[in-house]
């Protein structure tokens, strides 16, 4: 088994200044198949060149699995049309139901969503998050994760025994 970690990074800017997200990407190739853990922001292709540099096509990842439905570890999932994709049906759901609910809001509206899906959150959070959430949702699809065809949820179905979800 062969385990490689990478990062790529997203720049997004709130009201105050611009900030950088480091994201984070697990290759696995065990038994002629490769594994990606985390797939990277929407926007771009830099998980694709880091591949491809590694001699790796898109299309030779067999599977792809999300820790979580943010945009910026599920999406470049599109990148990968013949992998089987493994995600949370739960986180899944949440997220589509956060990002349609902010995107059908008022401004005015957005920390009290947040508010609500995150109680825990203090203020400062609360706005950061509010801010990065409505960029977030004007970026979201329903089907951001993948086709029907590709998604397999890890509370009814995981085959691996290498690696156990948590």
């Amino acid at each position: 088994m062969n385990i490689t970690h990478f990062f790529t990074y997203f720049q997004p800017a709130t009201e105050e200044k611009k900030y950088t997200i480091q994201i984070s990407s697990i290759l696995i190739q065990k038994d002629n198949k490769n594994f990606l853990i985390d797939t990277g922001f929407v926007t771009h292709k830099e998980i694709v060149y880091i591949l491809n540099k590694m001699q790796i096509s898109a299309l030779q990842i067999d599977y792809v699995f999300n820790t979580h439905v943010h945009l910026d570890h599920c999406g470049g999932n599109r990148y990968f049309r013949n992998a089987a994709i493994y995600l949370s049906e739960e986180d899944y759901f949440f997220q589509k139901d956060l990002m349609n609910s902010i995107a059908d809001a008022g401004n005015d509206q957005i920390e009290k969503i947040v508010q609500k899906f995150y109680p825990n959150f203090n203020q400062k959070q609360t706005k950061l998050f509010s801010h990065l959430a409505k960029e977030m949702s004007q970026l979201w699809e329903d089907d951001i994760v993948g086709n029907s065809e590709q998604i397999f949820y890890i509370e009814q179905d995981w085959p691996f025994d290498f690696i156990e979800p948590v």
